[in-house]
C-alpha cells in the first residue's frame, strides 16, 4: 500500500515538474534595459507599446524604449519599417536586437512597427468598424414633448485607403407641435500615400428647416497627417479647401470657397473604463472671413458591454452669418445607448 502510495506521489510529482517545465518554456520573454525579464504571451506591439498577457494580472503595457530584447515560444507577423512583413520565432539577441530563428537574422528592434499587425496593415486584410447611437426622450401630462437622435458612422480601412459614411437625424416635438428636424450626411475618402500622410476628398449634405436652410452642400480637396491610429487611441488633423452652396427657404442663396480645418480624437482612459472623443470641422469663407461654419461634438463612452456602451455628448455648431431671426448656434445634449462593431 505504502509503495503504491509513493509511486502515485512520483508520478504526479514528474507530471507537475513536466507542466511547469513546459509552460515556462513556451512562455514568450521580454527583457527589459534594467534586466528585468517577464515572461508571458506577447498579443501585439503597435505605435510605442508591447502588449504582454500574464497570467497574474490583466494585460500590461510595455514602452517599447524599454525593451532590451525579446523571445517568442511560437510564430509572430513582423511589419519592419519601411514596409517589409516577416513571420517567424523570435529569440534573444544584442541588446537593442532579436533575432529571427527561421533565417537567422538579427533585426533592430527600433525597425519594428508592428507585431502581429492588423490585416489591413499588412494589406492582406481590411478593417470594418463603426458605432451608431441613440438619444430619446418623452414625456405626457401637462406638456408632452418629444425627442428623438439617431447618429452612425462606418468606416473601411484598407493598407492604402479609409472610406467613411455617415448620417445624423434629429426632430422634436412639443405639444404636438414640431420644433426640430434636421438630417445630415457626410463622406469622405483618404488614399494613404504613407503610414501618416494621406489626402482626400469629402462631401456632405445637410438640411434643417428650422434654421430656414433648404439645403447645404459642401465638397472638397484636402490632406491629412494621421498622428496616432491604435485600438487605445486615435487623432487625425486635416486642412483643404472646400466649395460651400446653401439653399435658403426664405433668405437669399449663397455659394462661397472655403478653409476647411477638421480634427478627430479619441482615447480610452482610466484603464479601458470610458473613452473619451472630440471632433469638429470648422469652414472659414475665402472671400468673406465673416462667412464662419463650425461643427462640433464632444463626448464620453461608458462600456455597458464589449459592444454597448452609455453615451454622454455635447453637440455645438455655429453659424456667424445666420438667416434672418435665427440663432448663431446651436448647442445639443445627449444621453443615450450605442453600439459599436
Amino acid at each position: 500500500m505504502q509503495y503504491r502510495t509513493r509511486l502515485a506521489l512520483l508520478v504526479f510529482s514528474h507530471l507537475l515538474l513536466t507542466f511547469i517545465f513546459i509552460s515556462a518554456a513556451a512562455a514568450d520573454t521580454i527583457i527589459l534595459q534594467n534586466g528585468d525579464r517577464l515572461t508571458g504571451t506577447i498579443t501585439r506591439k503597435e505605435n510605442n507599446e508591447l502588449s504582454l498577457e500574464v497570467p497574474y494580472a490583466k494585460t500590461i503595457g510595455i514602452k517599447w524604449n524599454q525593451i532590451q530584447s525579446l523571445a517568442t515560444s511560437a510564430r509572430v507577423t513582423l511589419f519592419i519599417d519601411p514596409g517589409d512583413v516577416l513571420e517567424g520565432t523570435l529569440a534573444t539577441a544584442e541588446p537593442g536586437t532579436t533575432l529571427l530563428k527561421e533565417t537567422g537574422s538579427t533585426i533592430n528592434l527600433d525597425t519594428i512597427l508592428y507585431i502581429n499587425p492588423p490585416p489591413y496593415i499588412t494589406g492582406r486584410g481590411s478593417l470594418w468598424k463603426g458605432n451608431i447611437n441613440t438619444a430619446m426622450t418623452k414625456t405626457d401630462g401637462n406638456t408632452t414633448t418629444e425627442n428623438q437622435h439617431v447618429d452612425a458612422e462606418t468606416i473601411l480601412r484598407t493598407k492604402n485607403y479609409r472610406y467613411t459614411l455617415g448620417a445624423v437625424y434629429n426632430r422634436s416635438e412639443d405639444n404636438d407641435s414640431e420644433t426640430e428636424a434636421n438630417i445630415k450626411g457626410h463622406t469622405k475618402i483618404d488614399r494613404f500615400l504613407s503610414r501618416k500622410w494621406y489626402v482626400l476628398a469629402n462631401a456632405s449634405g445637410e438640411k434643417d428647416r428650422f434654421q430656414d436652410l433648404d439645403l447645404r452642400f459642401t465638397a472638397g480637396l484636402g490632406v491629412g497627417y494621421q498622428v496616432k491610429e491604435t485600438k487605445r487611441e486615435n487623432l487625425g488633423l486635416e486642412v483643404g479647401l472646400s466649395y460651400l452652396r446653401e439653399i435658403f427657404i426664405v433668405a437669399e442663396n449663397g455659394e462661397f470657397p472655403a478653409f476647411r480645418w477638421a480634427i478627430k480624437y479619441d482615447r480610452f482612459l482610466v484603464d479601458r473604463l470610458l473613452q473619451f472623443f472630440h471632433s469638429h470641422e470648422l469652414f472659414v469663407g475665402l472671400d468673406y472671413a465673416e462667412n464662419l461654419l463650425l461643427f462640433s461634438q464632444t463626448g464620453i463612452r461608458i462600456p455597458a458591454t464589449k459592444k454597448i456602451y452609455i453615451l454622454l455628448q455635447v453637440n455645438f455648431d455655429w453659424d456667424n452669418i445666420p438667416s434672418a431671426g435665427k440663432e448663431r448656434s446651436d448647442t445639443t445634449y445627449l444621453f443615450g445607448l450605442g453600439a459599436t462593431w
